[in-house]
């Protein structure tokens, strides 16, 4: 079970990294005014968001606090 829970946080780290990456694109495209680029940037980002909600309840993992809660990203 252990095991189990450092695979699932070593997951999440990858997951939370790429969260990252996205936010950091959504800033150059914010601050270049590309909104077909936001839009991209959003998307991926809400996709993020459901994954690591979706993976931290499957191996009940605490939720990280720059997640949102479902519904209010």
């Amino acid at each position: 079970m252990a095991a189990d829970k450092r695979v699932a946080k070593r997951h999440l780290k990858e997951m939370l990294m790429a969260m990252n990456n996205h936010r950091n694109d959504w800033a150059a495209y914010s601050n270049k005014g590309d909104a077909d680029g936001l839009e991209r940037c959003e998307r991926a980002l809400n996709y993020n968001y459901a994954r690591i909600r979706s993976h931290c309840a499957r191996h009940d993992l605490e939720r990280p606090h720059d997640v949102p809660p479902e519904g209010r990203e």
